[in-house]
């Protein structure tokens, strides 16, 4: 009895701990220090300095003994403000306090009797809100006209419009302060609007629509956006609507659409790490004179993308892996008639493409200067431009790209090209198609898997006092078949009094005037008519890498008779240095540019062993290569046909010579194809043995050995099922001493 009241008596306390459980869940999440709340349900109001005792403050509103409202908990449901606090020139502090659901259908901002505001302050001055937590008003806090203001420490989660809400606030004095939000998805965390000189610093801001708005129907100026996190915004974690001078720097901004959007003038964006971000900086249409300044932006789409407007700079920024989609940019001029901006100093690497200014035909991009950036690593081109005029391209660096390193493309024309480095690209140093008029002057095209120059369509176009160095494999020497450069109209020069320079073509100059005597010759036809023998300041690596073999005939360890040996080399030798000696005989050959092919044809089975040495043209020797292999000669079908006993065909016998087996078909008949040697057949099937059958196949030598006789049983030859027979035997009598010994077992319990 007493034990059964006992239990009953632990299921009754059980469903009481539930129930408690379920109630503090249910509960609102409360401000720090809520065990000592005071709850309200009426609205908090002062007007003017004396309003202050009235309502519930404590204190006399000197700045050293400041009116204080502290730990209330005010639920403001349906009401249209759960603190208001107007016409005040007092000191006052809202410390630890907890106010939530105001709420008004009109949510206008202008409308302050209508505001929704869980606090709300108009013109007051000398306030601190501190350590508050505001949840589900239509605004954590608005503050309206007011100055030394400030939202210090709070949390703000889930307010339907705004976590923070400043209007009309323009001396300078108002600032939020290390305060944490939690944004709805329609939500903004921080909304400014008509202010001037506000300072928001060092927040933590986490989803909803935007993170920050600097202006939303006034201009607001001057305001410093500092230091701040801002993350997974489905907007921007900072938008400029209606801001001009805005200061928005230092700030960690990931995971949202935008990272900054700057939709007016005149505003500098600087010092920011942006990552994972679709975009991480956006310039809108006609958004002119902005300063997007040495900002880290890593992982998206588009790095900084720039609308038509006039007058940006992109200054000094770090852009890094922008490949989510194929159209993924690090800095992106266009789509429109982007006018007189600037892109300069920027580090672009593992873009899809690094820098693209581009528009549509009838459009043009006009006075862009893009100078002294690092494009390394860009799946695509380094730099693409297409209608792009009156312009220049200069002091830049193009290298380790998987395509172009410069693409000129349709209605570019009147472009500097000048002073830029572009190497070691899987393409073109500089490609350009339906271009006209421009200068490519001073550049450096170096080690590019293609031509450093590809002029495919366009005309008017000045190439000169370049340097084309070792492009398309070209080396130290000219061969027809890797010029450096490709002309594919007539009508551009490639010299303006002197031509460029060319590292496969820097002599003779017998009057010694710096000009090759000889033109250089372009593929599609053209010439430079005045090549260089050197450029002042420029020094042509030295050849220090030794050659290698990288490519040599026959391969592995067979080879067909009658067949030549053939070496290829990484670079131009110095013919008379190679020496190729095949079982230790030197043997001589012919050369085919790089290749050398051995004049002597090989024998049948025969085992060869070669060796090569030799120098190129610097006098780099190779590290000896060799290799060994063995000739045979062409294969040889061998054919016939298995019967039994009685002249019928067996089909289904697996015929075996070498390493190559078929089965016979339904007439008995087998072909194999294989290697000259001596062979021994081996012939399987189910209770059928053959009699040994050795054969010798000659080279391409067909032959058919005829019927081939099985004997059904298993005397005196190989049968397929004999292994198995003895396993078969052995595993029979292991189950049969395992069947005796479990009945003795059982026996002997009994």
């Amino acid at each position: 009895m007493g034990r059964a009241m006992v239990e009953r008596g632990k299921r009754v306390l059980s469903v009481v701990v539930v129930i408690l459980l379920s109630v503090l869940l249910t509960v609102p999440s409360l401000a720090p220090g809520s065990q000592g709340l005071t709850f309200k349900f009426d609205p908090i109001v002062v007007e003017g300095n004396g309003g202050f005792n009235a309502a519930g403050f404590t204190g006399s509103g000197t700045s050293e003994d400041p009116y204080i409202l502290r730990d209330i908990s005010l639920n403001a449901s349906l009401e249209l403000h759960g603190i208001r606090i107007s016409n005040t020139t007092a000191h006052f502090r809202i410390e630890g306090c907890y106010v939530h659901d105001a709420y008004s259908p009109n949510h206008d901002p202008l409308d302050l009797s209508e505001s929704g505001s869980g606090i709300l302050l108009v013109n007051v001055t000398n306030a601190l809100i501190e350590d508050c937590l505001t949840e589900y008003n239509v605004r954590g806090v608005t503050v309206v006209g007011s100055s030394n203001v400030t939202i210090n420490g709070s949390r703000f989660i889930n307010n339907l419009r705004t976590g923070v809400h400043l209007l009309d606030c323009s001396d300078g004095t108002v600032k939020v302060t290390h305060s944490t939000f939690l944004v709805g998805n329609m939500d903004t965390g921080i909304l400014i609007d008509g202010c001037q000189g506000v300072k928001i610093l060092g927040n933590t801001i986490d989803e909803g629509s935007n993170g920050i708005v600097l202006g939303d129907s006034r201009i607001t100026t001057g305001d410093n956006v500092l230091n701040n996190t801002i993350r997974n915004t489905v907007g921007s974690g900072v938008m400029i609507s209606f801001g001009t001078s805005e200061n928005v720097s230092g700030n960690a901004i990931s995971g949202c659409f935008q990272g900054v959007e700057i939709d007016w003038t005149d505003n500098e964006v600087s010092g920011n790490v942006l990552s994972n971000n679709t975009r991480g900086i956006l310039v809108g249409t006609d958004a002119d004179r902005n300063l997007i300044s040495a900002n880290v932006i890593v992982d998206g789409a588009f790095g900084v993308l720039i609308s038509p407007g006039q007058g940006n700079e992109v200054l000094d920024n770090v852009i890094m892996r922008m490949t989510r989609s194929d159209s993924a940019v690090g800095i992106y001029l266009g789509i429109g008639e982007v006018k007189d901006t600037i892109v300069n100093g920027n580090d672009i690497s593992g873009c899809n493409v690094g820098i693209r200014a581009a528009t549509l035909s009838g459009q043009e991009i006009t006075g862009i200067s893009i100078s002294n950036n690092s494009i390394s690593g860009s799946v695509k081109e380094g730099a693409y431009l297409i209608y792009t005029v009156n312009s220049e391209l200069v002091n830049n660096s193009f290298a380790n790209g998987g395509d172009d390193g410069v693409y000129l493309g349709a209605g570019c024309h009147d472009m500097r090209v000048g002073n830029n480095e572009a190497s070691y690209n899987d393409g073109f140093g500089l490609h350009l198609r339906g271009t006209d008029d421009n200068v490519v002057v001073s550049n450096l095209f170096m080690s590019n898997v293609q031509e450093g120059v590809y002029l495919e369509e366009g005309s008017g176009n000045s190439i000169y006092g370049n340097a084309l160095l070792f492009n398309k494999d070209s080396g130290r020497q000219y061969s027809p078949l890797r010029p450096q450069a490709y002309c594919g109209e007539e009508g551009n020069n490639w010299s303006l009094g002197t031509g460029n320079l060319w590292a496969d073509w820097l002599s003779p100059d017998d009057n010694d005037d710096g000009i090759v005597d000889l033109p250089y010759n372009l593929s599609g036809g053209c010439q430079d008519p005045f090549p260089l023998t050197s450029i002042s300041g420029l020094e042509i690596p030295a050849d220090i890498t030794p050659p290698e073999v990288i490519a040599h005939a026959p391969q592995g360890l067979d080879a067909e008779q009658g067949g030549a040996i053939s070496i290829t080399f990484s670079e131009n030798m110095n013919a008379s240095s190679v020496v190729v000696t095949i079982n230790l005989v030197q043997t001589n050959g012919i050369w085919n540019d790089r290749t050398f092919t051995l004049g002597m044809l090989m024998e049948f089975e025969t085992d060869y062993s070669v060796k090569v040495n030799g120098r190129d043209l610097a006098g780099n020797n190779m590290t000896e290569f060799s290799w060994t292999f063995r000739t045979e000669g062409p294969n040889a079908t061998v054919s016939g046909r298995v019967i039994d006993e009685d002249g019928n065909a067996l089909e289904g016998v697996r015929v075996v010579l070498g390493s190559v087996d078929v089965y016979t078909g339904a007439d008995g008949r087998f072909s194999l194809e294989v290697a000259p040697g001596n062979y021994s057949f081996e012939f399987w099937k189910d209770d059928y043995t053959a009699r040994p059958l050795s054969i010798q196949v000659l080279p391409g030598e067909d032959q058919d050995v005829g019927d081939v006789e099985m004997v059904y049983g298993k005397e005196g030859g190989i049968s397929l099922t004999s292994p198995y027979i003895g396993f078969v035997l052995l595993t029979l009598a292991i189950l049969a001493i395992g069947g005796s010994m479990a009945i003795y077992l059982r026996r002997r319990k009994r």
